[in-house]
């Protein structure tokens, strides 16, 4: 949250960075299916903030 200045942007970053981790790891199957759904539309929520 530090590095973004806003408390939405820190947790989209740390949901990110968690599945990232996690599929790194080999540990993808952990991950529960809402967690990828979440992650993606994080996504393209700052991809949309990006091209505004």
């Amino acid at each position: 949250m530090a590095f973004t200045g806003s408390i939405t942007n820190g947790i989209a970053i740390g949901f990110i960075c968690y599945c990232i981790c996690m599929m790194v790891k080999g540990k993808a199957k952990k991950i529960h299916p809402i967690m990828y759904i979440v992650t993606a539309l994080f996504i393209i929520n700052i991809v949309i903030q990006a091209l505004m």
